[in-house]
């Protein structure tokens, strides 16, 4: 019992709904939540099953969970010889069940999204019939435009809306255009993905209450654009390593061929002995001559020793006897006395 809740309260975290419990003879039907609003209660054994409208409140818009209800067409049930039991294939059941109820559930989430978009939204209203109704003012220009759209049954986003405008207040601005011109140009934004297709009708009627007819070309071609599904996420960078059975890494691709691997394999070890045998040459060669260099550096220092000493100055010192034949010719009469004492001396 422990097992089988943790793989139910797994299943609860990545499936698009959540089991509530199991009931009938034998617990052969299941209850699940689908979202804020659905209940949904599917016969395991023959895939027969119903959509209720499930317990809740805080629902915005006013009037949401009713007309929730009637975009997916609920309440229905189907019993197990019907298209929707799909054979008894309980999968193949909520594949075809749960996706219709989300995007019955998106639409409110989408319209709150459109309120926040655009301040002259002033009204938006959801009915139990599956119409959702806004009115677009602009106090500055006096001016008030009504839109209802039906969305009954699967109408949304791919279905026709039979969109209905009626200009309340016409304003002071610039001119409108008919309210059936306004009609066509809402038939023709794209029928994208959910959650782009009210956007361009929003953006349109909003266009053309602020700029009257002059912008009503220019309101759809930003109202088609704004359609369009957003761009795809980037894929991500290809990993590094074997495909099969080898464990990827980094970012460059991946490399199957195994005789480009084995050839490449080849080319480093002939690369790497190439080398290795360059190495060893260099090696060789400053052994062989490095004898032959150090004697030619003792020569070399003999042979500048013998030239130092040959360049080596003589000392010859300065002679300390009178030089022969010198004769002192004549006196100075300043230096007679000293001369005499020197003379007394040696005496």
């Amino acid at each position: 019992a422990r097992a089988i809740g943790e793989e139910l309260a797994v299943l609860n975290r990545v499936a698009p709904w959540r089991l509530e419990g199991l009931s009938g003879a034998g617990g052969c039907e299941l209850t699940l939540r689908v979202g804020r609003l659905f209940r949904v209660n599917v016969d395991v054994g023959t895939g027969a099953g119903r959509v209720t409208l499930a317990e809740n409140s805080g629902v915005t818009p006013r009037g949401g969970c009713a007309f929730a209800a009637a975009v997916a067409g609920a309440p229905w049930a189907w019993n197990e010889t019907s298209a929707e039991a799909c054979g008894g294939d309980l999968a193949a059941v909520l594949q075809n069940v749960v996706p219709r109820l989300r995007r019955a559930e998106e639409v409110l989430d989408e319209a709150e999204e459109c309120r926040g978009a655009f301040p002259r939204i002033t009204r938006l209203r959801c009915t139990a019939g599956g119409d959702l109704e806004m009115s677009f003012t602009d106090f500055t220009m006096e001016r008030k435009v009504d839109l209802a759209l039906t969305m009954a049954n699967g109408a949304y986003p791919r279905g026709a809306l039979a969109p209905r405008v009626s200009v309340i207040h016409a304003g002071v601005g610039p001119v409108l255009p008919s309210p059936k011109a306004v009609e066509s140009a809402i038939d023709r934004v794209p029928a994208g993905s959910v959650g782009r297709r009210l956007l361009g009708i929003c953006r349109l009627v909003d266009w053309v209450v602020a700029r009257g007819e002059a912008g009503l070309g220019d309101a759809a071609q930003a109202a088609a654009q704004a359609a369009k599904p957003a761009p795809p996420a980037p894929a991500p960078m290809p990993s590094l390593g074997a495909k099969r059975g080898g464990v990827g890494g980094g970012v460059l691709p991946a490399v199957d061929n195994a005789a480009a691997l084995a050839a490449a394999a080849a080319e480093v070890a002939r690369l790497n002995e190439a080398a290795r045998a360059a190495r060893e040459a260099v090696t060789a060669a400053e052994a062989a001559v490095k004898p032959v260099m150090e004697a030619k550096i003792v020569v070399a220092a003999g042979d500048e020793t013998e030239t130092e000493k040959e360049n080596e100055p003589v000392d010859n010192p300065a002679p300390t006897t009178t030089p022969a034949g010198f004769e002192m010719k004549g006196s100075n009469p300043l230096f007679e006395d000293s001369i005499d004492e020197s003379m007394d001396v040696d005496a």
